[in-house]
């Protein structure tokens, strides 16, 4: 068990073992969920992001100019709107 001490302001620093655990870094966003018997469930925030967000979060080794991201980007909302029409 972990103890988190309130500051006057009534804020808490998370450590960086609950955060490893919890699999979030340091200014991504959590969800605080009150339970019945007065407690808090603290969860990572699985919330669906921005495109930019996802692309921003694939560490990868492909590298590609502006306009072909911009592509890439096009084809797949072109592919969504299409699986959405087969449906």
């Amino acid at each position: 068990m972990n103890t988190i001490t309130l500051s006057t302001k009534g804020q808490f620093t998370i450590n960086k073992t609950l955060m490893e655990h919890m699999g979030v870094r340091g200014g991504e966003k959590i969800q605080v969920t009150k339970t019945p018997d007065g407690g808090l469930k603290i969860m990572p925030d699985r919330s669906k992001g921005s495109l930019m967000d996802l692309a921003c979060s694939i560490k990868t080794d492909v590298h590609l100019t502006d306009e072909e991201l911009e592509e890439c980007i096009a084809d797949c909302y072109a592919e969504a709107g299409m699986q959405g029409l087969e449906e």
